[in-house]
């Protein structure tokens, strides 16, 4: 038998080995990235993307003490570029997140209106039957 462990086998223990807590960190973000739940999900998509941030930080993590130094340094080097753009991600999603609240109280408004206009054909309707029947009654 040998002293050395054997390397570990499924996909996820591999990453654990290689990156320690960057699997945690990924399912942490997936789950504040989904899908909101609720009776108004136009709302929550909006109030999600009106508060949204992207963290830069870049696990380091290595098995290899150069692998960490050079994850390190890549980083740092990264770090100015990455948060730049991940501010005009933000921006791009505060953008939407207006776009998207004024596209909501529109449709609100324009379904109101629709509804308004229904109600009204709907009297309309009973109005010119009524009419008919009226008509039919003073010829027959």
């Amino acid at each position: 038998m040998s002293s050395v462990d054997p390397p570990p086998q499924t996909p996820e223990q591999r990453l654990e080995a290689t990156a320690p807590g960057y699997l945690a960190h990924v399912r942490r973000a997936t789950r504040a990235l989904a899908a909101p739940s609720g009776s108004d999900e136009v709302t929550a998509w909006i109030d999600a993307l009106a508060h949204l941030s992207i963290p830069i930080e870049v696990p380091v993590a290595s098995r290899r003490p150069a692998g960490r130094l050079v994850k390190g340094a890549l980083g740092r080097a990264l770090a100015t570029r990455t948060a730049q753009i991940s501010e005009h991600i933000v921006t791009m999603g505060r953008g939407l997140s207006n776009l998207a609240a004024a596209l909501d109280a529109r449709t609100a408004r324009v379904e109101q209106e629709l509804r308004r206009a229904e109600e009204e054909l709907a009297g309309l309707r009973d109005r010119v039957a009524a009419l008919e029947a009226t008509l039919e009654q003073t010829r027959g």
